[in-house]
């Protein structure tokens, strides 16, 4: 088991969000993240990682082109489309996904995009940011459900909008599930396999 150390020696509060994510990640990986505090002189964060073999490998672009897209399906049995604008969290979904075999993130940085892709890559789950910098989710997931190819496919809104009229909007209007940020990833997982499964 290898051991690191992150010593709470910086006078900066935070919201907890970032150590969530990181338990999350950590646990998904079979370790475990270890806490020592001592009242007015700060805490200290130890993380366990069981031992393993790293490869380095070249992840290529964030943003795929279409051709590379239609060549790489047959080693793939489902593809997702995530539909976001921030790199960071296509970044984690799709380290997320690496826990799922045979299933493909394929991500598309605004609406217009995500829209085209869906029409031409007919994706098995849309994942979609209610917030993107072209056009406002709804606005995407209303288009989508408006053409007969891309009707029935489900779509899942990933958003940092967490207010209960949010998501209670979002369900309204037809979306399949509704994942708040930071993702908690084992309700992620079990909704994605609910929702292929159906």
């Amino acid at each position: 088991m290898g051991r690191s150390h992150l010593p709470g020696d910086h006078q900066i509060e935070g919201t907890g969000v970032g150590l969530a994510i990181a338990k999350s990640l950590v646990e998904l990986v079979k370790g475990k993240i270890e806490l020592k505090s001592t009242v007015g002189q700060g805490s200290c964060f130890s993380v366990i990682m069981p031992k393993g073999t790293v490869v380095e490998v070249n992840p290529g672009s964030e943003s795929d082109s279409k051709d590379e897209l239609d060549t790489d399906r047959i080693n793939h049995d489902c593809d997702f489309l995530y539909i976001e604008d921030q790199e960071e969290n296509v970044h984690l979904v799709r380290k997320i996904i690496k826990h799922r075999s045979k299933i493909r993130l394929l991500s598309a940085p605004n609406g217009k995009i995500g829209l085209e892709y869906t029409k031409d890559l007919k994706p098995d789950l849309i994942l979609l940011d209610i917030h993107l910098p072209d056009m406002d989710g709804l606005a995407v997931f209303k288009k989508l459900k408006c053409m007969k190819c891309t009707s029935m496919i489900p779509v899942i809104a990933l958003s940092a909008a967490s207010m209960k009229e949010d998501i209670n909007k979002a369900l309204e209007v037809g979306f399949n599930g509704y994942i708040t940020k930071p993702i908690d990833i084992k309700s992620f997982l079990k909704l994605q396999d609910e929702r292929l499964g159906s």
